[in-house]
Parts: C-alpha cells; sequence; structure tokens
C-alpha cells in the first residue's frame, strides 16, 4: 500500500441479492476530486463481519472518473456512525440496577422479619421448692408484644410494597429485553469491537477532473435466508384471480437493508463442481507406485528472472539488511537485540535452545548458521505490517504457531544447540559425560530440507532465489517479533470466528411454520426482482416482502365421485403468471374479502397451470340411483348377465353456469384369471370418457363433463352388462354394487 493516507468516502447500501444461503450486497459511495485530482486511496468503513474477503469487487463510473486497480480488506474499528443507535441501552442499564435495588430490599425486609420473630418472650424462671414464684413485669411483656405487632405489621407493608416494585421492574426489563431482542442487530460497534474495511485504490487519469465519481463496492456475506409465499386472491364468480409473490426474509449480517433494490435468487453463491476426470485404462502387468523421494532442484530456475532483472535495478542487499536490523533491534528485547547485533558484526549466531522435553523434537536444531546478509530479504518489515492488515481469515489461520519462547538469560556461556541436545538426551550413566561436539553426527542436506515449517523462498535479490532454502537459526529466532503481532491479530480475529459460529447457527434454523427455504427447480436456478425498494433489518425475524403483484384469468370446474360422496368439490385452474416457476411454499387464498384457507402449493413450471381446491361447493348437490337386474341366457353353457343402471342427477343453486366433472368407475376382470367374465357397457348419456388418475394407477374410470346452468339440474345416465359363466361365483357372493 502507499503511505499516503486513504480518505474515508461515506456509502449506502443500494442492492442486495439473496441467494439461498448468504447474500450479495452493494455499495455506494461518492469520492469527489481535491483540486482536480482524485485521492490515491479511498477507505469504506463498517464493512460486516461475515464478509467474505475473497468476494470484494470494486468499480468507479462516472466521466473522467479514475479506475479501482485493487482492493484490500482490513480489520479496523469504524468511526462513530450517528445513523446508528449506540452499542450500549442506557434503558436497559437502569432497568436492571432498579431490579436489583428491589430485590436488595426485598431481602432486608425479609431479613428483618426473621430477626423479629426470633425476639421472643423468655419463660418465667422455675422456682426453689418452698419458694414463692419469682415476679414477672407484665407491663414490660405486654409493651414487648406491642412492639413486637406493630414492627412486624409495619415489615409486613413494606415488604408487600417492595415486592410489587420487584415485579414491576421485572416486567419493565423483560419488556426492554424483548424490544431489544426484535431490534436489529446494526448499531455502533464498541471501542473493542471490530468492523471490516475495505481498502481501494483508485488510478487517477492523466486529465483533472471536476465532477465527482460513483464507486461500486460489492461483497458477499453469510446470515441471509428466504423462503417464498403466495396469495392468490379470487373474484366471487372465480372467473379471475391476483396472484401475489411474496417472500419471507431473514438476516443477520449486522447491516440494516434500508430502502434498497431487493431480488431473491434460488441460486448458490458458491457452489462447488468437479469435472469428471477420464482415467486411463491400461492392460499389462500392475506396476509398484514409486515411492515418493527428494529431486534435486530443476536446472534453468535463474532463466525465470530474466525479464525481471531487466526492469527492475538490482540493489544493494546491505542497505535492505541494514534497514530490517534497524527494525528488529526496535521491537525486541533485550537478549535477542544483544544477539543479533552481535550476529550482523561476526556473520553467526549462536543461541541457547528453548527448553524441550527429552521426547521433543527441536525444529532448528540441525539447520546451519548463515550470515545475517542472507537473512536480509522478507520478515521483518513487511511481514508484519502485512500480517496485521488483516486481507484474508486464511492468511490468519494459516500463520504458523507461536513459537517456543527463549531460554532464561543466564551468566553461563550459550552452549552450541547440539551440544545441549545430546546432555538432554544421554542416558544416565555413573560417572559418564556429554559427548564431544566433535563426535556429533554432521547432518546431510535432505535431514536440514525435512523441516518444512523451517523453508523460504528466497527474494528475486536474493541467492538462490527461485529455490527453496532452510531458514537460519537468527530467522527461526526472530520469528516471534511476527508472532507476537500474529497473536495479536488471533485474538482480535476471535471476533470474527464467534461472529461465523453465530451467523452458522442462526443459517442452520429451521423456516418459518408450513415454510420452506427457496431451493433450485428441475436444474435450474431463478431470480426474482422486487417491484419496489424493500427493508430489511438486520433482527434475524422473518420480514414479508411482497415482490410482484399479477392479474390473470381463472377456470372454475367443479369435481364429484357420487360412487364415493355426496359431495361437490371446487376446484381453480390458473395459469402461472410469471416468467419463472412458482415455488413450492403456502397459498394464502381469498376469494372476494373472505379468507378461505392456505393451500400447500407445488412447484408450477413457467407456463404451467396451478390447481388449487378450495373444498366443498355448498351450492351444488348430487344424487346417484342404482338398479340391477339377473337374467341366465345361452343353450348348452348357460350364464349369468347381471345389467346395472346408473343414474347421477346433478342440481345446481348458483348464480352462474357451472361446468362439473361426475367420475364413475366400472369393474375390471383380471388378466389371465377373469378372462371368461365379460363386462360389456351398453349405453351411455351423455357420453363420457376414459378417465386415469395422474397420481396412481386407476382401472375402469370414466368421467362425464358437463355444463350446469344456473339453477337447473342435469341427469346423467349409463347401463352396462356383466356376464359370468354358470357355475362360477364372485368370491365373496356376486357382489352386484361396491
Amino acid at each position: 500500500m502507499s503511505s499516503s493516507p486513504s480518505v474515508v468516502v461515506d456509502s449506502e447500501i443500494s442492492a442486495v441479492t439473496v441467494f439461498s444461503r448468504g447474500a450479495e450486497v452493494t455499495r455506494q459511495a461518492e469520492v469527489r476530486p481535491i483540486n482536480g485530482r482524485f485521492p490515491d486511496w479511498v477507505s469504506v468503513e463498517g464493512l460486516p463481519l461475515s464478509l467474505d474477503d475473497s468476494s470484494i469487487r470494486a468499480a468507479v463510473s462516472g466521466p473522467d472518473a479514475p479506475t479501482a486497480a485493487e482492493v484490500h480488506l482490513a480489520l479496523d474499528v469504524p468511526s462513530p456512525d450517528a445513523r446508528l443507535p449506540p452499542p450500549r441501552d442506557d434503558d436497559l442499564e437502569a432497568a436492571e440496577g432498579e431490579l436489583r435495588a428491589a430485590r436488595r430490599e426485598v431481602e432486608l425486609l425479609e431479613r428483618d422479619l426473621v430477626l423479629l420473630d426470633e425476639l421472643n418472650l423468655k419463660s418465667r424462671p422455675p422456682a426453689a421448692e418452698g419458694e414463692p414464684p419469682r415476679p414477672s413485669p407484665l407491663t414490660a411483656r405486654l409493651d414487648l408484644v406491642a412492639f413486637r405487632e406493630a414492627r412486624a405489621r409495619k415489615l409486613l407493608d413494606a415488604l408487600a410494597k417492595a415486592r410489587q416494585g420487584a415485579e414491576a421492574a421485572a416486567e419493565a426489563l423483560a419488556v426492554i429485553q424483548e424490544a431489544i431482542a426484535r431490534a436489529s442487530t446494526a448499531r455502533q460497534p464498541h471501542p473493542h469491537e471490530l468492523r471490516k474495511t475495505a481498502v481501494v485504490r483508485l488510478r487517477a487519469p492523466s486529465t483533472p477532473a471536476a465532477e465527482p465519481a460513483q464507486l461500486r463496492l460489492s461483497y458477499l456475506v453469510s446470515g441471509a435466508r428466504w423462503s417464498p409465499s403466495y396469495v392468490v386472491r379470487l373474484e366471487p364468480d372465480l372467473s379471475r384471480a391476483e396472484v401475489q409473490v411474496r417472500a419471507l426474509v431473514r438476516q443477520l449480517t449486522g447491516e440494516d437493508w434500508s430502502q434498497v433494490a431487493l431480488s431473491l435468487s434460488t441460486a448458490a453463491p458458491e457452489r462447488w463442481s468437479e469435472v469428471p476426470e477420464l482415467k486411463a485404462l491400461r492392460i499389462g502387468r500392475a506396476q509398484p507406485r514409486p515411492r515418493p523421494s527428494w529431486r534435486p532442484p530443476p536446472a534453468g530456475t535463474e532463466a525465470l528472472f530474466a525479464s525481471f532483472d531487466a526492469r527492475v535495478p538490482s540493489r544493494p542487499p546491505d542497505a535492505t539488511a541494514e534497514v530490517e536490523l534497524s527494525a528488529i533491534l526496535e521491537e525486541a528485547p533485550a537478549p535477542l537485540a544483544a544477539s543479533i547485533a552481535s550476529a550482523a558484526q561476526t556473520g553467526s549466531m549462536m543461541m541457547s535452545p528453548p527448553e524441550l522435553d527429552a521426547d521433543e523434537e527441536d525444529p532448528i536444531q540441525e539447520l546451519p548458521d548463515v550470515t545475517l546478509g542472507v537473512f536480509g530479504g522478507g520478515l521483518a518489515g513487511a511481514a508484519p505490517e502485512a500480517m496485521l492488515s488483516g486481507i484474508a481469515q486464511e492468511t490468519l489461520e494459516a500463520a504458523p504457531p507461536p513459537a517456543p519462547k527463549m531460554a532464561k538469560r543466564s551468566s553461563m556461556p550459550a552452549a552450541p544447540a547440539g551440544m545441549a541436545r545430546a546432555r538432554r538426551r544421554a542416558p544416565a550413566r555413573g560417572g559418564g559425560g556429554p559427548p564431544a561436539p566433535s563426535a556429533l553426527p554432521v547432518p546431510e542436506l535432505d535431514a536440514r530440507l525435512s523441516h518444512l515449517g523451517n523453508l523460504k523462498m528466497p527474494g528475486p535479490h536474493e541467492p538462490r532465489r527461485g529455490l527453496l532454502t532452510a531458514m537460519s537459526r537468527i530467522e527461526v529466532s526472530t520469528r516471534w517479533l511476527v508472532e507476537e503481532k500474529v497473536s495479536v491479530v488471533r485474538a482480535l480475529w476471535s471476533q470474527v470466528k464467534a461472529q461465523r459460529r453465530h451467523i452458522a447457527s442462526f443459517e442452520s434454523q429451521s423456516p418459518s411454520p408450513g415454510h420452506c427455504f427457496a431451493e433450485t427447480h428441475d436444474g435450474f436456478d431463478y431470480t426474482f426482482v422486487a417491484s419496489h425498494p424493500s427493508s430489511v433489518l438486520s433482527d434475524g425475524a422473518d420480514h414479508l416482502i411482497v415482490l410482484k403483484t399479477h392479474a390473470c384469468p381463472a377456470r372454475p370446474r367443479y369435481v364429484c365421485v357420487p360412487r364415493e360422496t355426496q359431495d361437490v368439490f371446487r376446484i381453480v385452474n390458473i395459469e402461472n403468471p410469471e416468467e419463472a416457476p412458482l415455488l413450492r411454499a403456502p397459498i394464502d387464498v381469498y376469494v372476494g374479502d373472505e379468507y378461505m384457507l392456505t393451500a400447500d402449493g407445488r412447484s408450477t413450471p413457467p407456463g404451467g397451470t396451478l390447481e388449487l381446491g378450495l373444498g366443498v361447493e355448498q351450492g351444488l348437490k348430487v344424487a346417484r340411483n342404482t338398479r340391477f337386474e339377473e337374467q341366465s341366457s345361452g343353450l348348452i353353457r348357460g350364464s349369468l348377465e347381471i345389467a346395472h343402471e346408473i343414474q347421477v342427477e346433478l342440481r345446481s343453486n348458483l348464480d352462474q353456469a357451472a361446468r362439473c366433472e361426475v367420475r364413475e368407475r366400472l369393474p375390471v376382470p383380471r388378466k389371465d384369471l377373469e378372462d371368461d367374465i365379460k363386462v360389456q357397457v351398453e349405453s351411455v348419456e351423455p357420453p363420457w370418457k376414459p378417465f386415469e388418475e395422474a397420481s396412481s394407477p386407476l382401472h375402469g374410470g370414466h368421467v362425464w363433463t358437463v355444463e350446469v346452468p344456473a339453477g337447473e339440474s342435469r341427469t346423467l345416465f349409463a347401463r352396462y352388462t356383466i356376464r359370468i359363466p354358470s357355475g362360477q361365483e364372485l368370491v365373496g357372493g356376486n357382489r352386484r354394487e361396491a
């Protein structure tokens, strides 16, 4: 980042797209030029902690507008926002104080009553044998009884008032707590609380600018979900309908969405998809897999830096080393600073190893000593500041664990690491001492490179660039300079983790009763755009949002199955007015101004038909009468013929004509078992059609579709004959009518 300070700009949320989980928030900010030039860096403060760092995007628009070159994220405490409520609620604290005082008063009065009960009259002591009873002061006893009664009456009255005051204080506190629980979580942060800040670098045009530019910032946040919902309002004659597309939106992102352009999508903002891998098929003898082993670095790595060396001038390593050395010496404690200064002069540094257990490996035991010049590349100066910027969560979570604490200062000279390590591991022998330094094994290259946590990639101006190099003892030892700052950032980052755990718990909650969260329809995702600006508070509660309202025609029809029941059911068919599907959601149905019911709506594709059942229609009556007769037929092999007649009468008391479907079913012989049983339809008036149930198989079904005029009736007639060979019967008898 540039050394020039950034300019803080005010921003407002202009648009939000809520996905199946999470949301994309778009902020707008105005950047004004100063003396005809835009600032190099601008900051947008107060972003939520649930922001996904990898999703941040920035763009600038306007005449002579600069270009957004890069954007970074940092953890910061933003400036107070006058539009947000204060971080603490004074009314809540006052109510809690009143409740504590009232309960304390009740406790004191109850204790006084206990002490008053202990104030009892002493009985007259028994007199000695042959002596008269001892005198008892009656006046004093009466005064004590009167005092106890008066004091008890006063304490009981005060206790009753104190208990009433405590109950009133508890009720007042409960009201305030409930209001706070329902209130938005968007508020000013405490002095110790963090928010995220977006720092955008602007690349200004060469010409001077006079008009402000618009900065658009978009990012993904967690803690937002939505459920679809619909309302259908039908006219009394069921000829037209008004379909209202609604949604229940809940969010706990930490910022309110006030009058924003709201869109709802069934898609997932981040969905992992793997490309199928076509594996090779080999015919032959199986070969063992090669064992991983150390390989020498590839040749020609210097050629990779040819373009870099041609465009970037080389810099003297000593100047960088001096700058980084001074930064280290300022922050390091006295023992380590003395060791680093000595290493800068002598070219190497031996330090006392940390106190380790007998079974703990020393990560820097076998690393060679190198000069500070090799180290002078990229640890002390830029790394701590980069870690403190909080650019990404993964950077903080992937940071190495804190280095072990350094050994305490001692007046004895420090021994080499190898000697100290061998001394701790030597077995207890009588008179035995530590081995000589010359007897220690000399480490090989593979052993030094086996400590992956102590490898580094040198910078482009350092020796062995492009190759992994083992860090020296001084580099590993001074790593704590970065780790101390990283530990502070980790402590601050715990707030981010706590917020994300809270949001994960919020997203795992169930939807409202009768609702379901938005989901993909037939493998396709759709977006529903609200027709007007909407507001959703960050309180975790459901907020009803009306997206659109469509007027469309409706087709009523009436269905009855007189064989099963005499009720006539009312059904309305409505074509989907949306270019997107109607998702699975509850549908509130109104006829006129009267609420009818809440139906469980199924997914309806674009251009499909929504079918709603409205219950029993009392204005239509149906009656079914049957008649049958038996007769024998045939000369040689006689058979039994059973003739059936079905008569159905429909009567309408409605004010308009009704289109009715009357469903009937004929018996069907079983295949391969009852082939000699015949069912023959003699006559049907008016004609009917075969009927098959879409949800389950139905055999022998037929349906009449008739128009019944208002105030009139229609009669339906059908005759069929069942022919059964003589000598056969149906199991359980010849059933005439089921």
